[in-house]
């Protein structure tokens, strides 16, 4: 029960002496970079009357209604702006203290800030290592020389992933469309363009897989559009089929109609070719012009010896002649109808056949 009031004692100086030190913060920032504000913290107001110093490494940098020939400024609210001559040095460390006091000299807020000046952080690169039989391993890499204070984030799939290291190992079962990494300090971030290697492996089967992976859409569409071209073209070959197949029924609908057409005149040329067969030449009537044989000329010779002046001489020669028979006189042509077989087609006139070679010329009247 002692110990109980000389704690409260204690709680309540420790508390006394933390409210009143200066209010301490640290600030990192990338050096090369533009003017920066040192803001006021949160609480009691400056007013017009208090008196305002800024500090910088324990130098007055900054005093109210005080002309200064430095390039430090203050905002309306108060705010030290610190120039970009002052945040160039990599590594550099600087306090800025803001003091302010009342009318009276008395002590109103202290406030410190530690500015730390770190490098500025580079666009990370990234790359895929495939020596791994079940992983594949991405590094990333950041061109920085305080590489102690990076820290890396990955993201496979614009998913981020509890791997903090910068190495990240990506099962190759896994399927993955991207891989990027972003790496930070205390001063910025920066991230790398999503990567979307893989490590392919030479098994047929992974192949096939990864083909019809990355392939799919394209293989599907590429069927479709095959799928309905073969149905374009095959309408259009049954529509042509169909086409000449009416044609061509049309044709030989038109020629069996002209074909029925000319059967009867050819029925009736052959009627009227057999009644004139039947009936014979008429009386009177015209006579197909028939050549004379060699008997007949003989005969005429002999009932007229002195119709011509060489009546001796022909005599002779038909005396001759008529130990010879005379040629056969070819028998006349069928009709065109039965040479034919009653189809009408014309085959021309026949052609004439080879004489045949008499035989030696004997004189009866020589003889004895």
């Amino acid at each position: 029960m002692e110990l109980f009031p000389v704690c409260l004692f204690l709680l309540a100086a420790f508390t006394a002496a933390s409210s009143a030190g200066p209010q301490e913060s640290n600030r990192y920032v990338a050096a090369g970079s533009e003017t920066i504000t040192m803001e006021l913290p949160a609480g009691p107001q400056v007013s017009t009357d208090d008196k305002l110093i800024w500090k910088r490494n324990g130098s007055s940098v900054y005093i109210k209604d005080n002309k200064m020939n430095n390039n430090f400024t203050v905002s309306l609210t108060w705010a030290l702006k610190v120039p970009a001559a002052e945040l160039q040095v990599v590594g550099q460390v600087d306090v800025y203290t803001l003091e302010v006091h009342d009318t009276q000299g008395k002590e109103k807020l202290t406030m410190k800030t530690i500015l730390h000046l770190l490098e500025k952080v580079r666009t990370p690169t990234l790359t895929i290592n495939c020596t791994d039989k079940d992983n594949a391993v991405f590094h990333c890499f950041c061109n920085i020389s305080q590489r102690q204070d990076l820290v890396y984030e990955w993201k496979l799939n614009g998913t981020v992933q509890s791997e903090k290291t910068q190495v990240f190992k990506v099962p190759r079962k896994l399927v993955w469309k991207s891989v990027s990494c972003e790496v930070s300090n205390k001063a910025g971030k920066e991230s790398s363009a999503a990567s979307e290697a893989k490590c392919i492996d030479s098994s047929v089967s992974a192949v096939l897989y990864q083909i019809y992976h990355d392939f799919f859409w394209y293989i599907v569409g590429g069927g479709g559009g095959l799928v309905l071209l073969l149905f374009f073209i095959t309408v259009l070959c049954c529509v042509r089929a169909r086409t000449r197949r009416k044609n061509r029924m049309q044709t030989e609908s038109e020629m069996r109609l002209e074909w029925t057409n000319q059967t009867p005149r050819q029925d009736q040329q052959q009627q009227r070719e057999k009644k004139k067969k039947k009936k014979g030449p008429q009386p009177g009537g015209s006579q197909p012009h028939r050549c004379k044989s060699s008997q007949d000329a003989n005969r005429s010779r002999r009932k007229d010896p002195a119709a011509t002046p060489l009546a001796s001489k022909d005599h002779a020669t038909s005396a001759a002649s008529s130990a010879n028979p005379a040629r056969p006189r070819p028998s006349p042509r069928p009709p065109q109808s039965e040479r034919d077989g009653g189809l009408g087609v014309d085959h021309g006139p026949p052609l004439p056949k080879p004489r045949k070679k008499a035989g030696p010329k004997t004189n009866s009247r020589a003889r004895p």
